[in-house]
């Protein structure tokens, strides 16, 4: 698996009996719709549905960066603005 950031190889996590080590994240990302579902005690709530799902992979280094964090915390990215995160 390669970062879709930077290009670099992003190596399996390793697992200690006292640590984890990650160097990458899967994403998912893709095209969503927005779903209704009825609930008798609340009503109708809207919610995001992912129907066209994509993953990406960001090593932990561009992870980190701020401004792509925050890109994750906020909602899905459509496909075509994936290219922001590139260099």
């Amino acid at each position: 698996m390669r970062c879709v950031r930077c290009d670099r190889r992003i190596e399996d996590t390793v697992h200690t009996n006292r640590r984890t080590r990650v160097d990458g994240y899967r994403l998912h990302t893709g095209k969503v719709k927005q779903v209704e579902a009825k609930d008798n005690a609340n009503g109708a709530q809207a919610y995001l549905q992912l129907s066209d799902p994509q993953e990406v992979a960001l090593c932990v280094d561009c992870f980190s960066r701020t401004e792509i964090h925050n890109v994750w915390l906020h909602g899905f990215l459509a496909v075509d603005q994936l290219e922001t995160l590139k260099r």
